[in-house]
């Protein structure tokens, strides 16, 4: 965990030091490269030992090497693993049998998809990453396939927006052959396009009647015809409960959003993108208290606050509210992050050797 803490230490530090607080700063550029190797860095060069479940994926890529990619569907590993992702493994492993390696091109792939958004959307470019560092980076660590399919699907981005269903549902696609659970976005692409703002406010009241009494159920159905090895998530005693903390965050942030922005939550575009993507999100955190497969998931959508809070930045004027807003986010996000009952994952969190 020192690893981690020390990197944010580091970024906070970089964007201070280039005074990169906006993206008016004449140093923004060296920022964003600056951190996107620190992140790079720690992301890729993990010792898979020292976290959960890289062992497991050091192992299936090793074993990849006695398979073509003909003979993949049929493989034991297809039991456990999306074809997608066997095939994209298999690709990387004809380049380079080292694991590091595949961990290089995963994470230059997972941070690519992150920074075009943020280069894209945020206003407060520094405040987007120190976020993206302390709600996404550290998990996607070592969850891997979930995490690739989340980023691909910021793809999908501007097609949602410009109702392009084509080329969402092909990125979905993709998305979707990394990890099935991809396929909880689909509903995102229809709320968004719903283009009255009453009947989106009908629907989304509609959807918490639904969820109050029927939520588990729903994802009792959800995770035995789609995710067929769900049963680890839906019934595992180890995280039941352990969402509350998300739910009030995504209750919180979403307060926050509707009493700075006012009506401009549904101004099209990447307001109303965000906001359908909050409500998504906070149903599921809320109505999912103690349901252990919730965190996982609604992760498409409760790990949005990386662009929600700068967009939120935007609307307010005060500047010493702006970012004592800003800062309040970040520190609890960093809290729950660095103390809560995922950071026992990294307290064995080790770099391998670089020389």
């Amino acid at each position: 965990m020192a690893y981690l803490i020390a990197n944010l230490c580091f970024v906070i530090f970089l964007g201070l030091f280039s005074g990169s607080y906006d993206n008016k700063s004449k140093n923004i550029k060296f920022f964003i490269w600056g951190s996107f190797v620190l992140l790079f860095i720690v992301h890729s060069f993990v010792k898979p030992d020292s976290v959960p479940d890289l062992p497991n994926y050091l192992d299936a890529y090793e074993e990849l090497s006695y398979y073509s990619f003909f003979d993949l569907p049929d493989s034991i590993l297809a039991y456990s693993y999306e074809l997608g992702f066997l095939y994209f493994m298999k690709t990387i492993s004809i380049l380079s049998t080292n694991f590091t390696f595949f961990l290089c091109f995963f994470s230059f792939i997972l941070l690519s998809c992150y920074y075009k958004v943020i280069r894209e959307y945020s206003p407060f470019i520094f405040v987007s990453i120190l976020l993206l560092l302390v709600t996404i980076f550290d998990q996607s660590i070592f969850v891997l396939r979930q995490h690739l399919a989340m980023a691909v699907l910021l793809l999908s981005w501007r097609y949602i927006i410009n109702k392009d269903f084509i080329r969402f549902a092909f990125i979905l696609l993709i998305a979707f052959s990394f990890h099935v659970s991809a396929l909880v976005y689909l509903p995102l692409y229809f709320l968004y396009n719903i283009r009255n703002n009453k009947k989106y406010i009908v629907l989304v009241m509609l959807g918490c009647v639904v969820m109050s009494f029927a939520f588990f159920s729903i994802m009792e159905y959800v995770g035995l015809t789609v995710m067929d090895n769900s049963s680890t998530y839906l019934y595992n005693e180890k995280y039941d409960g352990s969402n509350y903390k998300e739910a009030i965050m995504m209750l919180l942030l979403l307060s926050s959003m509707v009493f700075f922005m006012r009506r401009d939550v549904f101004k099209p575009g990447i307001n109303r993108l965000v906001f359908s993507i909050m409500c998504i999100g906070t149903l599921g955190a809320l109505f999912g208290v103690g349901i252990s497969a919730t965190g996982r998931l609604f992760a498409y959508f409760t790990t949005i606050p990386y662009i929600l809070v700068p967009i939120v930045m935007k609307y307010i004027k005060n500047k010493h509210i702006r970012w004592s807003y800003a800062v309040s986010i970040i520190l609890l996000y960093s809290y729950i992050s660095y103390f809560g009952t995922q950071a026992s994952c990294f307290d064995s969190y080790r770099l391998i050797s670089l020389f």
